[in-house]
Protein backbone atom coordinates (compact mmCIF):
# COMPACT_ATOMS: atom_id res chain seq x y z
CA UNK A 1 0.00 0.00 0.00
CA UNK A 2 2.87 2.21 0.69
CA UNK A 3 4.60 1.61 -2.14
CA UNK A 4 1.06 2.53 -4.34
CA UNK A 5 1.12 5.86 -2.15
CA UNK A 6 4.99 6.63 -3.13
CA UNK A 7 4.38 6.10 -6.80
CA UNK A 8 0.89 8.25 -6.80
CA UNK A 9 3.12 11.15 -5.04
CA UNK A 10 5.80 10.86 -7.17
CA UNK A 11 3.72 11.17 -10.31
CA UNK A 12 2.20 14.03 -8.97
CA UNK A 13 5.30 15.80 -8.65
CA UNK A 14 5.99 14.98 -12.21
CA UNK A 15 3.06 16.38 -13.17
CA UNK A 16 3.34 19.61 -11.28
CA UNK A 17 6.98 19.86 -12.34
CA UNK A 18 6.36 19.42 -15.90
CA UNK A 19 3.02 22.00 -15.98
CA UNK A 20 5.56 24.53 -14.01
CA UNK A 21 8.23 24.24 -16.82
CA UNK A 22 7.07 27.33 -18.53
CA UNK A 23 8.16 29.44 -15.85
CA UNK A 24 12.04 27.87 -16.19
CA UNK A 25 11.84 29.12 -20.01
CA UNK A 26 13.06 32.84 -20.82
CA UNK A 27 11.69 34.76 -23.74
CA UNK A 28 12.36 37.94 -25.42
CA UNK A 29 9.53 40.44 -25.99
CA UNK A 30 10.19 39.67 -30.05
CA UNK A 31 10.63 35.93 -29.89
CA UNK A 32 9.84 33.08 -28.08
CA UNK A 33 12.97 30.71 -27.53
CA UNK A 34 11.69 28.07 -25.73
CA UNK A 35 8.04 26.06 -27.28
CA UNK A 36 5.88 23.34 -25.08
CA UNK A 37 3.68 21.29 -26.23
CA UNK A 38 2.14 19.36 -23.25
CA UNK A 39 -0.64 16.35 -23.52
CA UNK A 40 -1.03 15.86 -19.56
CA UNK A 41 -3.68 12.87 -19.94
CA UNK A 42 -4.84 11.13 -23.13
CA UNK A 43 -6.06 7.49 -23.45
CA UNK A 44 -4.85 4.49 -25.45
CA UNK A 45 -7.07 1.47 -25.99
CA UNK A 46 -5.71 -1.17 -24.71
CA UNK A 47 -6.60 -4.95 -24.86
CA UNK A 48 -4.29 -7.81 -23.95
CA UNK A 49 -3.73 -11.25 -25.90
CA UNK A 50 -1.42 -14.29 -25.92
CA UNK A 51 -0.42 -17.16 -24.36
CA UNK A 52 0.65 -18.16 -21.16
CA UNK A 53 2.68 -21.19 -20.65
CA UNK A 54 3.64 -22.78 -17.00
CA UNK A 55 5.65 -26.29 -17.77
CA UNK A 56 3.78 -28.47 -20.57
CA UNK A 57 0.13 -26.47 -20.30
CA UNK A 58 -0.63 -23.59 -22.46
CA UNK A 59 -3.10 -20.98 -22.15
CA UNK A 60 -4.84 -18.29 -24.15
CA UNK A 61 -5.22 -14.89 -23.28
CA UNK A 62 -7.96 -12.88 -24.75
CA UNK A 63 -8.94 -9.58 -22.28
CA UNK A 64 -10.73 -7.10 -24.37
CA UNK A 65 -10.42 -3.52 -23.43
CA UNK A 66 -13.95 -3.20 -21.14
CA UNK A 67 -12.44 -6.02 -19.10
CA UNK A 68 -9.12 -4.12 -19.01
CA UNK A 69 -11.17 -0.84 -18.24
CA UNK A 70 -12.94 -2.73 -14.93
CA UNK A 71 -9.98 -3.93 -14.05
CA UNK A 72 -8.09 -0.77 -13.71
CA UNK A 73 -6.25 0.47 -10.85
CA UNK A 74 -4.20 3.50 -11.64
CA UNK A 75 -3.19 5.10 -14.99
CA UNK A 76 -0.72 7.82 -15.61
CA UNK A 77 -0.17 9.25 -19.01
CA UNK A 78 1.87 12.15 -19.99
CA UNK A 79 3.86 13.80 -23.06
CA UNK A 80 5.47 16.82 -23.34
CA UNK A 81 7.17 18.28 -26.51
CA UNK A 82 9.92 20.92 -26.32
CA UNK A 83 11.73 22.92 -28.85
CA UNK A 84 14.41 25.36 -28.69
CA UNK A 85 14.46 28.17 -31.24
CA UNK A 86 13.11 25.44 -33.71
CA UNK A 87 17.16 24.29 -33.80
CA UNK A 88 16.98 20.96 -31.28
CA UNK A 89 14.45 19.82 -28.74
CA UNK A 90 13.05 16.74 -26.37
CA UNK A 91 10.54 14.54 -25.83
CA UNK A 92 9.07 13.00 -23.14
CA UNK A 93 6.21 10.37 -23.07
CA UNK A 94 5.26 8.77 -20.06
CA UNK A 95 2.74 5.83 -19.58
CA UNK A 96 1.69 4.17 -16.50
CA UNK A 97 -0.77 0.99 -15.59
CA UNK A 98 -1.67 -0.79 -12.84
CA UNK A 99 -4.25 -3.37 -13.41
CA UNK A 100 -5.28 -5.75 -10.80
CA UNK A 101 -7.99 -8.71 -10.87
CA UNK A 102 -9.34 -11.47 -8.68
CA UNK A 103 -10.49 -14.65 -10.35
CA UNK A 104 -11.64 -18.40 -9.97
CA UNK A 105 -10.13 -20.84 -12.37
CA UNK A 106 -11.06 -24.43 -12.99
CA UNK A 107 -11.06 -26.86 -10.44
CA UNK A 108 -12.11 -24.27 -8.01
CA UNK A 109 -8.34 -22.59 -7.38
CA UNK A 110 -8.37 -18.73 -6.82
CA UNK A 111 -5.93 -16.12 -8.37
CA UNK A 112 -5.15 -12.61 -7.97
CA UNK A 113 -3.48 -11.20 -10.70
CA UNK A 114 -1.70 -7.96 -10.58
CA UNK A 115 -0.22 -6.33 -13.88
CA UNK A 116 2.31 -2.94 -13.41
CA UNK A 117 3.48 -1.88 -16.94
CA UNK A 118 5.83 1.26 -17.25
CA UNK A 119 6.21 2.52 -21.12
CA UNK A 120 8.64 5.37 -20.86
CA UNK A 121 10.18 7.22 -24.52
CA UNK A 122 13.05 9.90 -24.31
CA UNK A 123 14.33 11.89 -27.05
Amino acid sequence: MIYKVSKAVMCLCLGLLIFSSNSFSQETATEKNWQFNLAPFYLWEINIDGDVKSGPITALVDVPFSDVFDNLEAAFIVHLESMYKNQWGFLVDVNYLDLESDMTLPRGISQHVDLNLTVAEFS
